[in-house]
């Protein structure tokens, strides 16, 4: 029987299965976001030069470039920098954070990973920045801002609202938490 709306046996892309097999160690993930990250070969994060030295005999850093003298890898100046969660972990959240249709929290991610809840949140923190620096939201001048503040649309705003003490939008008490008076 034919079908012609738009369902889940149309759709194209990596199923969880397929994640698995495509990042199965550390080392295949590395492999992979250092492919996307540096299609022309490795370039230090640090000054730009792609006179790079790969295996270098550092522990957890192995690129090392001529040009600074500095040691990297591939987390360096990335969402992943200073984390010590392997790579592997970072491809999987990342996949099931893009295709999860709400998002995802981090109470599941701590379920799905096997990590701590606080440092699913982390994690799914700064790849929330990092899609957000990516694709930054306009800015807008709101009406009758006297003092010429630019503010961004949507939960920043209301949170800015709240900190000047305005009401925050949809709310009944004008976000104050204080019972309506009748």
């Amino acid at each position: 029987m034919a079908h012609n709306a738009p369902g889940r046996h149309y759709r194209k892309g990596l199923s969880l299965v397929d994640v698995f097999r495509l990042f199965p160690d550390d080392e295949a993930a590395e492999k992979w976001i250092a492919a996307v990250r540096w299609p022309d070969g490795p370039e230090c994060p640090h000054c730009g030069s792609s006179n790079v030295q790969s295996g270098a005999k550092h522990p957890s850093m192995p690129y090392r470039c001529r040009g600074c003298r500095k040691f990297f890898s591939v987390k360096t100046g990335t969402a992943m920098a200073d984390s010590n969660l392997g790579p592997q972990v970072w491809a999987i959240a990342t996949y099931l954070m893009s295709t999860g249709l709400k998002g995802q929290s981090s109470m599941k991610l701590h379920r799905d990973l096997g990590v701590t809840q606080k440092t699913a949140w982390h994690l799914a923190h700064r790849t929330r920045e990092a899609w957000a620096d990516a694709n930054p939201e306009p800015v807008h001048r709101p009406r009758g801002s006297r003092r010429g503040v630019l503010r961004w649309q949507g939960a920043e705003q209301a949170r800015e609202q709240e900190a000047a003490g305005g009401p925050r939008p949809g709310r009944e008490d004008g976000g104050r938490g204080r019972a309506r008076l009748r």
